[in-house]
């Protein structure tokens, strides 16, 4: 992709604003918005559109969170050490669905 980001993600910011202030307007008119009510939604969406892509410049510079926790150990030994990453897995027992809070599936009366 374009690696020189110093002019890539202010243009897609422009452009997210401009079009996402456009949707909005068109969305207001289709509801039947006020003049002033057109403006407002057409900002409101601007600016979602815009932190859209500010959320893209972070997730390209930082990574994705599951990315950054990937490297993490899975569990803390009591001294304070990383335990190996088998190690608590024999013990535990494997849980149910109805033990995690799901429901029971719903089935017909008749047995349909």
């Amino acid at each position: 992709m374009y690696t020189h980001d110093n002019t890539l993600y202010p243009m897609l910011g422009v452009g997210a604003f401009v079009t996402m202030f456009w949707v909005g307007v068109v969305a207001g008119y289709e509801l039947g918005l006020s003049c002033a009510s057109l403006l407002i939604m057409g900002l409101l969406s601007a600016c979602i559109g815009t932190v859209g892509v500010c959320e893209l410049q972070r997730r390209d510079r930082q990574g994705m969170a599951s990315e950054a926790g990937a490297g993490m150990p899975e569990r803390i030994a009591p001294g304070g050490s990383p335990a190996s990453p088998g190690a608590g897995r024999a013990s535990r027992r494997p849980l149910d669905p109805l033990s995690m809070g799901a429901r029971r599936p719903v089935t017909p009366a008749g047995g349909i």
